[in-house]
């Protein structure tokens, strides 16, 4: 008999929706019809049971696993002050969250790329890239509030019981076509982890990542009407196309609509910031933020990317600190466009 995905997958959903005791029947019943075959069912069926809940203490326990692997060979940038400021902002949004028992703090990665991500259960990241090219506080806030979302939502964990049930159904499917099993690929529950927290979540982790976040910031004391900028001033302004694409595109939804639903929220919910002092940008932020912005700005200029270092070499120009880099790269930006 020839096994097909969808074979698999309705004899799956069968076992998985019956009630207990009637599962071990129904399996026994599967057996007899599929042969050999029925090895996949049931170890897609105990897989994905398997996966059918964590503790909290499980999932602190995978994420502390899996940052500390991304950890040990990633670089991070050696800045007390910026880290300080950054994990300020995050408590300030974390007090707007749903409780959790997650000991919150955030990393910079010494990456030039445009990316930030959690492993769940208050392990955050943001690169460089992302961080220097945010035009203010009120930005950043959006992205960590999103990132603290994507934390106290479970999503990292959800992402894990999605593919147990549904990428391993698949893969299993193709291999008992071929008349072989590889046990292996049940072990790898750590790099599906590792993938979701690294690529991206499904289109409706990310929709509600990015309305709670922009209530996250809003409810925090930050201009929500800032929120929909988090996008588009990288897509207008800044570097290398394809990165921008692959953090904003893949797996997210497209970033007009998310531009629209933030813009959205912020003027329906505009009465209820009215009478308060908006937190748009701070002097402390700029000034903690002027190293990473200096070196976005010195890699532009090496790559020929001058629109972009000139706007990394401006915003550094003007934010009080003592420099002299950022007014020389602008001259020899000038010079260069004569």
């Amino acid at each position: 008999m020839r096994l097909t995905l969808l074979s698999v997958a309705l004899a799956v959903a069968a076992v998985l929706g019956a009630e207990p005791a009637h599962a071990q029947s129904l399996m026994k019943k599967l057996k007899e019809r599929l042969g050999p075959a029925a090895g996949v069912v049931e170890t897609v069926a105990e897989n994905r049971a398997a996966f059918s809940g964590f503790s909290e203490e499980e999932e602190i326990e995978i994420a502390r696993n899996n940052a500390a692997q991304f950890d040990a060979r990633t670089q991070f940038v050696d800045d007390e002050r910026l880290e300080s400021y950054l994990n300020q902002i995050v408590q300030r949004l974390v007090a707007q969250a749903a409780p959790r028992p997650f000991e919150y703090r955030l990393k910079v990665v010494g990456d030039a790329s445009i990316n930030a991500f959690t492993f769940g259960a208050g392990y955050l990241y943001v690169n460089a890239g992302l961080l220097a090219r945010m035009q203010n506080e009120a930005q950043v806030a959006m992205v960590l509030g999103h990132e603290i979302a994507h934390a106290v939502e479970s999503h990292v964990t959800e992402g894990m019981k999605a593919d147990a049930g549904i990428n391993l159904l698949g893969q299993l499917a193709g291999q008992a076509a071929a008349g072989r099993i590889d046990q292996q690929v049940l072990a790898k529950t750590y790099e599906y982890s590792m993938n979701a927290a690294v690529n991206g979540h499904g289109r409706g982790q990310e929709s509600q990542a990015d309305e709670l976040g922009i209530e996250y910031m809003a409810n925090a004391g930050y201009d929500a009407r800032e929120a929909s900028g988090t996008f588009e001033a990288l897509l207008k302004e800044y570097g290398d196309e394809s990165k921008v694409d692959s953090f904003f595109y893949s797996n997210h939804p497209r970033n007009e609509e998310r531009m629209a639903r933030a813009d959205a929220w912020a003027k329906a919910n505009a009465a209820r910031f009215q009478s308060a002092q908006l937190i748009v940008n701070t002097d402390e932020f700029r000034q903690a933020t002027h190293g990473i912005v200096v070196t976005m700005g010195k890699l532009d200029y090496d790559n020929h990317r001058d629109d972009s270092a000139r706007a990394m070499f401006t915003k550094a120009a003007g934010d009080g600190v003592a420099d002299p880099e950022p007014q020389r790269y602008l001259k020899l930006l000038d010079e260069r466009a004569r």
